[in-house]
């Protein structure tokens, strides 16, 4: 996967600044030819065999991102794309770590304003069910308005969401100069951590110091768990011991003595000069800390993990699927999705990283397979998310077979997906694919190749001789070609209205419905599909001529967009919703319940809820759009594309 180069495009977005080139990702400024605003792109790197950690960062902040809308938080911006990244508003500002570290100190007034904000954002993202787990000040933006944003959601949980990262990768996780110590022996979902962290950021603010050694070794970090902090004032004299009271009851160890809430130390500084004086607040040393040491640390809190829920509160049927580096996890990832679709359920998606050793040698032969691997795991993400999937990917080092079945037994799948045996020593070997079934309490499904003619066998035969599974089988094949229209339509606007050659139009030979209707008109017993079906196909393909002969006309393309375009799409899945009802009522399989894209009663097109990618986002995107601007940009694409 190529660099991007300052004017090189990617989508819609331009590059014109690299920022940061770092372990983790690749940061570029670009601007959106959309909207010609300035953005910042968040690239992973590739080599996630070596360092899947990598890519469960980014999933971790591309999911969680969804949920923040705060001034005090960076904004995320959402696109359909072409390879995995995120997008977020560019902040015209300064990190926090330019400001403070060894012998640089904010004043106090400052400091005080600052964390107050802090604190307020914390507070929203608590209320949210979200956790920061990794505040510090590389991760903290002061605009040049001297507010605060925080950005940097890699490490963060929320409620009722999978911590992968705390499930595969059992280690603290955080930055080990501001990490709360019960985040040392168990990652946990504690608002409290992040008002420790917090507390650590105003102790380096108002003294230049730390409240434990410098040191990024765990052993030295570890000491938080038994060990008192050295009282600010030891370093600053001069502090107020209201402010120190206050930074000290951030870093009490004991979580239920620290603060509340975000919202009652916001508070707590608004107001610290009302406060009275006490003991924990004058104090400036700590007497026999060494006792401390022969100590035991305090046992984990007690904490159980989100339970994998709805949000109505029911159980979602989860489906496991195990890929591999290799066509062969096409079958697969292609009937995890049906099985998704057809359960209205989630679908994990499970890479077995065999551990082989850590020589050199074996390390960049995994580095170039992860990411030739991270090219096939993006074009399968895309397949789901065209659908308004949001597959979990999964990258877990260990045996095969048991890595299957613990992560079977983790998620509680009701089904687990494997492809067809091959040679001995792949993970699909027969000697995998019968353990796997042996071991595991939720059946296991071969997947094969697909039939793609199935489909188009099915009108050979009348509709009461159909099936309940030649049913559910036509139900996924009228979701796709309303999916592919949908996206033709999304694409052909996007092109239109930055000036670029459109899409081509599905003519016959291209278009799904179009060579379905032409079946369905010489079978017995189809007719009446067809004619619920013809109208409404022509029509959006009308309006799809009408908006390229309107390209130019920015309010006309506009109008027909919003006004035409969008409502025959939903009136095209309506006609679907009723082919999939008649159908049911032909074959007598009236009892089948229809897929949720179907039989949704507000249409996926003008869903409050953001998309998950694909065709959908790529609508919202564009009705965001013409909804906020008199015209469409007249901005057009330079530079070479990625």
């Amino acid at each position: 996967m190529s660099t991007l180069q300052i004017g090189d495009t990617l989508d819609t977005f331009a590059i014109d600044r690299i920022v940061h080139g770092g372990a983790m990702a690749r940061i570029y400024r670009a601007v959106d030819l959309l909207t010609d605003q300035r953005v910042v792109l968040k690239i992973p790197l590739g080599d996630i065999f070596n360092h899947p950690m990598r890519f469960y960062h980014y999933q971790n902040e591309e999911r969680i991102g969804r949920f923040l809308d705060h001034p005090g938080v960076v904004r995320f911006l959402y696109r359909k794309r072409s390879r995995p990244y995120i997008i977020q508003e560019y902040v015209e500002g300064q990190e926090l770590r330019t400001l403070v570290g060894p012998g640089r100190t904010i004043p106090l007034e400052r400091a005080c304003s600052l964390v107050g904000q802090l604190a307020r954002t914390l507070a929203y993202l608590h209320d949210q069910g979200i956790c920061h787990l990794d505040l510090k000040p590389e991760n903290i933006i002061i605009t040049s308005q001297g507010t605060t944003r925080l950005l940097d959601f890699g490490l963060a949980t929320r409620r009722g969401m999978e911590d992968l990262l705390g499930e595969d990768f059992p280690v603290p996780h955080g930055t080990p100069y501001y990490i709360a110590p019960e985040q040392l022996q168990k990652r946990q979902y504690v608002e409290a951590s992040d008002l420790y962290s917090l507390g650590v950021i105003l102790y380096e603010m108002l003294t230049g110091h730390l409240p434990f050694p410098r040191s990024g070794k765990l052993s030295i970090t570890r000491w938080r768990l038994k060990v008192r902090p050295v009282p600010p004032r030891c370093h600053a004299p001069d502090l107020p011991p209201q402010l120190q009271e206050i930074i000290l009851t951030c870093l009490e160890r004991d979580i239920t003595a620290r603060f509340g809430s975000g919202l009652e130390l916001a508070r707590a500084l608004d107001h610290w000069r009302n406060a009275p004086v006490t003991e924990l607040g004058t104090r400036t040393r700590n007497p026999w800390q060494w006792v401390a040491f022969l100590l035991p640390s305090p046992p984990p809190l007690a904490q159980a993990d989100p339970a994998d829920h709805l949000s109505d509160g029911k159980k979602c049927y989860h489906v496991l699927g195990a890929v591999i580096n290799d066509n062969a996890a096409e079958p697969v990832v292609e009937e995890v999705r049906h099985q998704a679709l057809l359960n209205h359920g989630r679908a994990t998606l499970l890479f077995v990283i065999e551990d082989e050793g850590d020589d050199q040698f074996l390390k960049y032969r995994r580095q170039i397979e992860g990411e030739q691997f991270r090219q096939r795991l993006e074009t399968f993400i895309q397949r789901f998310r065209h659908y308004n999937l949001d597959p979990t990917i999964r990258l877990v080092r260990g045996h095969v077979v048991e890595t299957i079945l613990e992560i079977a037994d983790k998620i509680q799948a009701e089904l687990i997906v494997l492809g067809p045996p091959r040679r001995p020593d792949s993970l699909f070997s027969q000697s995998v694919v019968d353990a796997v079934t042996a071991g595991s309490h939720a059946p296991v499904l071969i997947a094969h190749p697909l039939d793609n003619d199935e489909i188009w066998k099915l009108v050979e035969r009348p509709p009461h001789d159909l099936s309940g599974r030649q049913v559910l089988a036509l139900d996924l094949f009228l979701i796709d070609c309303w999916f592919d229209h949908v996206a033709w339509i999304g694409d052909l606007a996007l092109a239109l209205v930055r000036k670029n050659a459109p899409p081509p139009d599905p003519g016959a030979h291209h278009c799904c419905i179009q060579e379905w209707l032409e079946l369905l008109r010489s079978s017995p017993g189809w007719q009446e599909v067809g004619e619920l079906l013809e109208p409404i196909h022509t029509e959006i393909h009308a309006i799809g001529e009408d908006m390229r002969t309107r390209a130019g006309e920015d309010e006309a393309l506009k109008s027909l967009y919003l006004h035409r375009a969008l409502p025959c799409a939903c009136r095209f899945r309506e006609q679907l919703q009723k082919v999939s009802r008649l159908v049911r009522n032909l074959s007598g399989q009236r009892q089948l319940e229809q897929l949720t894209t179907l039989s949704a009663t507000c249409c996926p097109v003008y869903a409050t809820t953001m998309p998950f990618g694909g065709p959908l986002l790529q609508l919202h995107t564009i009705r965001q759009y013409m909804e906020n601007h008199p015209g469409p940009s007249t901005s057009g694409t330079s530079g070479r594309s990625n």
